[in-house]
Parts: structure tokens; sequence; C-alpha cells
């Protein structure tokens, strides 16, 4: 009895395929592509002009196709009479290669590749860090650690919005205005709608004084967040102290009631405070403190540079 073939695997009849796809490549090029008709009796070395009549994408002639001295005659009777075992090892060591190829190559970019993706992790983690711990010294009002870490920040991020907004809230801490207005300004260059930094800007100038100039960027603010009891407080206080008083009333109605927010309190003993009636005033901020210890600081800080004690 004949010897029965082995049973082909999965990967062995997956490799057939793609040989049998490569073959059928070649035929594709050969049949479709021709360069010439190769000559009787020396088809390699002397070609011959295409035959008269043929397509000219190349539609080889039924002798030229059946050569069995021709290129795909010799591929076709290697692969019938070749033994199965030295194809497959053919295939195999073809596949081999390219798997090796591949393997070294990760081998080789893999380690630099990850080392890349860490330092950008390690890098990105301590900037966080940084700019985390600044903004809790400056809210700390201890301008010299802010200082500390603004120093390690410009070695990460000298260029960057964030850092500059840090900086010109430590320089508001050490009373260097101008400097201050300088920074906010950088980052007006670089993002123009920043919020925080056209807010800061607005609040150098109400601590210098120029309640219209101050008055003018809290309303493109509050254009932008109708809604920010923060700047309708500020806006309260700018018409407040430019006589305004009809504006006053508008923007002090626009507050939350006195049962949400510490903001009604505090324009409410603003108001006292500018009729230089203290006493009173007082009164209200000592309610205010009671009933949210926890959302006056704010407000604590402007009356504090307003004087209002």
């Amino acid at each position: 009895m004949p010897d029965e073939p082995p049973p082909q695997t999965l990967l062995t009849r997956l490799i057939d395929r793609i040989g049998d796809f490569l073959i059928l490549c070649i035929r594709f090029g050969k049949k479709h592509f021709p360069k010439s008709v190769p000559a009787p009796g020396n088809p390699a070395k002397t070609p011959v002009a295409p035959v008269e009549g043929q397509p000219e994408n190349g539609e080889p002639p039924k002798e030229v196709e059946d050569n069995p001295n021709g290129k795909w005659a010799k591929i076709k009777r290697y692969h019938q009479t070749t033994p199965v075992w030295r194809l497959r090892l053919f295939y195999y060591s073809g596949f081999l290669v390219v798997f090796a190829v591949l393997v070294l190559w990760c081998w080789l970019t893999w380690p630099r590749v990850s080392q890349k993706t860490g330092t950008e992790e390690e890098r990105r983690v301590v900037i966080e860090l940084l700019v985390r711990e600044t903004s809790e010294a400056i809210s700390r009002e201890d301008p010299d650690r802010a200082g500390r870490l603004l120093k390690e920040l410009e070695g990460l991020i000298p260029d960057h919005a964030i850092f500059f907004t840090l900086s010109g809230a430590q320089k508001t801490l050490l009373k260097d205005f101008d400097g201050a207005r300088e920074e906010y300004l950088r980052v007006i260059r670089k993002q123009p709608t920043s919020f925080v930094a056209l807010f800061n800007l607005a609040e150098l100038d109400f601590v210098a004084g120029n309640y219209q100039a101050a008055r003018d960027l809290f309303q493109k603010l509050h254009d932008a967040r109708p809604k920010d009891e923060n700047v309708i407080f500020r806006l309260f206080l700018c018409s407040l102290f430019l006589g305004d008083t009809a504006a006053a009333d508008r923007w002090f109605q626009s507050l939350p009631p006195a049962t949400l927010s510490p903001a009604n309190h505090y324009a409410r003993a603003a108001r006292l405070f500018h009729a230089n009636q203290k006493s009173e005033g007082r009164k209200i901020l000592e309610t205010a403190r009671l009933l949210f210890p926890d959302k006056i600081k704010y407000y604590e800080v402007t009356f504090s540079s307003l004087n209002y004690r």
C-alpha cells in the first residue's frame, strides 16, 4: 500500500497556501507585464521584439506560456517535483528569517522607547507635583517656598502659561505688582482668553485703586462667565467705590441669596464699611464667618486689602 501523506496542520496548510499565492503572483506578473518575448533556443540571452498584435498590457502568446525552458515552467516544475518536506523547509526558513529580524528590531528599539516613555511620564509627574506644591505655598501666603519651587519649575516649563501664572501670584504676595502684571501679560499673549490671567490683571487694577479699569476687565469676565459670584462681587465693589449706586444695586441683586453664599453678606458689609458704619458691618462679617467658615478666604483677603476690619 502506498504511504499515506502526513496530516497537515493549520500552519502547514497556511504555508502551502502562501506558496501557491506567490506562484500565482509570479504567473500574474509573467502574463500581464512581460518585457519581451524570449527567442527560441536561448530564452535568457536573446530578447526579441514583442509579437505583432500583442496587446499593449502584454498578454503573452501561447507558445511562450508553454515554453518548457521559461521561468514559469521551471518554477512550476520545481514546485511539482520537489519533495514536500523540502518546500516546507524553504518556506519555514523564510518565515523564520523574517521573524528573527522582527525580534531583533524589537529587542534593539524597545529599551529606547520604554526609556523615553518612562522619562516623559516621570517628567509629567514631577511637573504636576511642583505645580501643586507651588499653589499650596501661594495659598498659605509663603512666597519664599513658592519662589524656591518656581525655580525648579522654571527648568521644566520655562515658557508655559502655568509657570507665568504661578510666578505672577508669587510676585503679588511680594507686593511686586509691576512684575506680577508682566507675568500675567505673558499669559495673555499665549492664551488671550485665559480667565485666571484676566481676573488677576483686574485684581491688580483693583488693589491699585484703578476701579474703572478693573470694572472694565471684570465686565469682560462676566460676559464669559455670567454666574461667577466672585466676578459679580468685584463688579459690585468697583461700582460702589466709583459712586455708581445704581450699578452697585444691580450687581448686588445678582448675587446669590445670603443663605447660599458668603458673597451677599460681604457685599452688605462692604456697603456699611464704605458708609463708615463699621460696627454694623462687623456684625454681618461675624454672621458670615459662622455660616460659611470654609468659603470666606477670598472675601477675607479682599476686606484685608481694603482695611475693612
